[in-house]
């Protein structure tokens, strides 16, 4: 039996929203009857809680790693419960963040916003390429941290890009441009507290063994993208 709530009560529409105004007395009153019958329901109402999952996994997601941005509020953490259970606690609510956020955006209803045009589809693999290769310097040496504090963060800016240029519908611009301006906020936030560049110069070998290993893990993640997610992207190469 698959659960559908119905309003039986006037509701108000904002865009592709439906919002009821008895969500309660209907819900109790429907489980009162024995179950939730089939019936019409307004258009797009079943996507609101799968919308709900995929914002809340998101914010719980942001929210622990905006922590290190709010020094008085990460430190009065860990000495109320000590540095290795904020780890285990940062890292839990992070997982359960990443979870749901898969989760909402699986089962999330495809409402289109606009259309990407096929330049986009062929440029944005690129795009992603470059934030393969840019976010491994985050853990192999290279010059790259001479030009930039945050290496990861621009990988991750480069990752939203490229999807949202190939995706038009809602939740993708949601899920996608979140990240996009959590990588922009955390970069200016790290600057503001001191982050600063490497001065330390590698070798030019080091930059080429960086690119290798970048192009690399790109093309193994264009190879099952596919298999992952539904959606082949080598075609557009």
């Amino acid at each position: 039996m698959g659960f559908h709530f119905v309003p039986t009560h006037p509701t108000h529409y904002f865009g592709k929203w439906w919002v009821s105004t008895s969500f309660l007395p209907t819900l109790l009153t429907t489980l009162e009857n024995g179950g939730f019958p089939l019936r019409s329901y307004p258009p797009h109402f079943e996507m609101i809680p799968f919308m709900f999952i995929l914002i809340l996994g998101m914010t719980f997601f942001f929210g622990v790693h905006l922590l290190p941005s709010f020094p008085t509020a990460r430190q009065t953490l860990i000495n109320r419960f000590g540095d290795n259970r904020y780890k285990s606690g940062y890292s839990l609510i992070a997982l359960i963040g990443l979870v749901l956020i898969i989760f909402g955006k699986s089962q999330t209803e495809y409402i289109p916003v606009w259309q990407p045009g096929l330049i986009a589809f062929q440029i944005a693999p690129y795009i992603i390429l470059l934030g393969f290769i840019i976010s491994n310097a985050m853990y192999m040496a290279s010059n790259i941290k001479r030009f930039t504090r945050h290496p990861m963060l621009w990988g991750v800016l480069f990752w939203s890009l490229g999807h949202l240029l190939t995706n038009g519908d809602l939740a993708s611009l949601i899920l996608f441009g979140g990240f996009g301006l959590f990588s922009l906020f955390d970069m200016w936030s790290a600057n503001r507290r001191g982050a600063k560049k490497s001065e330390q110069v590698y070798p030019l070998s080091k930059d080429l063994i960086l690119i290798v290993v970048g192009v690399i893990s790109w093309s193994i993640f264009l190879y099952l993208h596919f298999y992952l997610f539904g959606v082949p992207v080598i075609q557009y190469l």
